[in-house]
């Protein structure tokens, strides 16, 4: 056995014991960069086993090389991996394929080894060479000095693949050269535990970093959200605030209108009251509609569940447009004959939702005629509203952005774009659905599908107002109102309507005032504003209601939030209106509860 034998029988029981260490280290670890270490030593043990085999043959040593430059992508990954270099070996795997061509084309026309040799020893020596060179020149300051070792074994390694078409050829020369692998061999075996050790502390290390980084970014959305939650509170404080300062002098200038519009006027004089009439409820829908979007945003809108027949909607519908729609417009409101006579919903906003479809048609449509359709389908036990016109129609590139806010397709009409947003946000509150059909030149139509269960007919109660004259007061007895309100030409106006219509009024502008006022007299019902200057308004509702469990007290207030009407509801209110109202709807919820 001679001594090159020996040396790589050597050789390769070393390779094979580094091969454990390392296929040992990726069933523990099961990392990539211990399974690129299994594969560095398995195909360095092939390859040295191969040139044993082939050792007298020259073609055979050079048909070993292809194991080996999958060594030295390995070998050349995972120093660039551990040091945290760029690696990009496609380029030498080209040359090396060409050194491999340029090897076989002088094989098949020389004999001469060391010829033959070169360029497949190039292709092998090159990436080794490079990447050794860039760590120790350009990097060397990144991963740790057993790094930088390695990159001088590496850098050496591959300096051998340049000698061996030189040394090759002479035995003697050989043993040389397979030492200085053998070398290259157990000093890397040697650094690889320290590169390693280090690799994954810098691992560790970066992993600590991430997680610090992580709780940082969590800290920050925590004290994002928090800072989000604020200011929603406050955009609800304020909308709240601007809301109330809005809808007071609102009611003042309605009260004063409807004020107006008793006295003599000519014709020109009535057509000026009328559109100011007209303007302020165009306001009043207007502001009702951000603070509706702002609720609907925070996600404290509360679905009520109220018992309500279906043809009081279609009634209350049509009555509105009656009085209020100053359009050339025809509306007409329908329903099924066959509907239940009591549903359990939401009817406000259901009402809210025909509202918002039916202003959107009047604003749009261009057509002459709106149809309302109010159904109720048993089988999927629901309310289905249909608004249909037969007016311009809409684009189909535009239907999907119908429910955007603050979208209007026709700029040179009214409004802020909110109605159509408003529907679609309250229909998915209800579990709903909607859908929109139409052509140009055809009309559109809205359908809402809301899930309504139907209530037991036999608890069926409701009461209808009735329109109270004052022809029908002034031959009956005169009831006697409370009307309470801080704000004088609020209490004056509503005061003054409320006594041409018929009835007593004792006004307050206090609480102190109220409590002593309703002692005083004989009251019938109390209509009172929430926010006064000396007592809490929940307070004296719960004042009044100690004193009487029967005597109804509506608040008139422009505190216009659900909650607000639910408070108040909570401490003893029998019934709430919203500033501004007009006088119309004043005078029919009083009419309720004056019997």
């Amino acid at each position: 056995m001679t001594t090159l034998s020996i040396l790589l029988l050597v050789y390769i029981i070393s390779l094979v014991i580094n091969l454990a260490f390392a296929i040992q280290f990726w069933l523990a670890y099961r990392t990539t960069t211990y399974k690129k270490l299994v594969i560095l030593w398995l195909l360095t043990t092939l390859n040295f086993i191969l040139q044993g085999i082939v050792a007298d043959s020259v073609l055979g040593s050079l048909l070993t090389f292809p194991t080996y430059i999958v060594v030295a992508y390995y070998a050349c990954s995972l120093l660039a991996e551990t040091s945290s270099m760029p690696f990009k070996f496609k380029p030498f795997g080209i040359i090396y394929l060409t050194g491999i061509v340029a090897s076989l084309t002088i094989y098949a026309t020389s004999n001469n080894f060391t010829y033959i040799a070169i360029p497949v020893a190039l292709g092998v020596a090159a990436p080794q060479i490079f990447f050794a060179l860039n760590k120790l020149i350009k990097y060397r300051h990144t991963g740790t000095q057993f790094g930088n070792s390695f990159a001088i074994l590496l850098l050496l390694n591959g300096i051998h693949f340049l000698d061996y078409p030189f040394l090759r050829p002479d035995p003697q020369f050989a043993i040389f050269g397979f030492g200085l692998v053998l070398i290259y061999s157990v000093g890397f075996a040697a650094l690889l535990p320290s590169i390693l050790s280090k690799y994954h502390t810098d691992r560790s290390d970066h992993l600590l970093n991430e997680i610090k980084k992580r709780e940082k970014v969590e800290k920050d959305l925590a004290a994002a959200l928090e800072k989000a939650e604020h200011l929603t509170k406050v955009k609800s404080i304020f909308l709240a605030n601007v809301s109330h300062e809005i809808r007071t002098p609102l009611t003042g200038i309605i009260g004063l209108n409807d004020l107006l519009l008793k006295t003599n006027l000519n014709s020109e004089q009535k057509e000026y009251c009328h559109d100011i009439a007209d303007s302020s409820q165009k306001l009043r829908r207007i502001i009702n509609n951000v603070l509706n979007l702002s609720k609907l945003e925070s996600g404290t809108v509360i679905v009520e569940q109220e018992d309500f027949t279906l043809q009081s909607v279609v009634t209350e519908i049509n009555s509105h447009y009656r009085r209020h729609n100053k359009s050339d417009i025809q509306i007409i409101c329908s329903s099924e004959s066959d509907m239940p006579p009591m549903v359990v919903g939401d009817k406000g906003k259901i009402q809210q939702i025909i509202f918002n479809l039916i202003d959107n048609a009047i604003k749009y449509s261009k057509g002459d005629c709106i149809k309302f359709k109010l159904t109720y389908d048993y089988p999927s036990n629901s309310i289905d509203i249909c608004v249909s016109d037969n007016g311009i129609g809409i684009p189909s590139n535009i239907i999907d952005q119908l429910f955007l806010r603050f979208e209007q397709k026709h700029t040179q009409n009214e409004g802020v774009g909110l109605g159509l947003a408003i529907v679609e946000q309250l229909v998915t509150l209800m579990q709903g659905n909607i859908s929109v059909i139409s052509e140009l030149s055809n009309g559109a139509t809205f359908t809402c599908k809301i899930p309504a269960a139907v209530t037991n007919e036999s608890n069926f109660s409701v009461n209808t107002p009735t329109q109270l004259s004052t022809n029908r007061i002034s031959e009956e007895r005169k009831f006697n109102l409370l009307v309470i309100d801080d704000h004088e030409l609020n209490l004056k106006t509503v005061s003054t309507l409320l006594t041409q219509a018929g009835y007593n009024c004792v006004l307050a502008e206090n609480g102190n005032v109220a409590k002593k006022s309703y002692d005083e007299n004989n009251i019938d019902l109390i209509l009172t504003d929430m926010q006064l200057p000396d007592v809490n308004g929940f307070d004296l509702i719960k004042y009044f209601r100690q004193k009487s469990n029967n005597i109804p007290i509506v608040v008139y207030s422009a505190f216009a939030f659900d909650e607000d009407v639910a408070a108040a509801m909570a401490v003893g209110a029998t019934d709430y209106l919203r500033k501004p109202a007009m006088f119309t709807e004043i005078e029919n919820k009083l009419n309720l509860y004056l019997v």
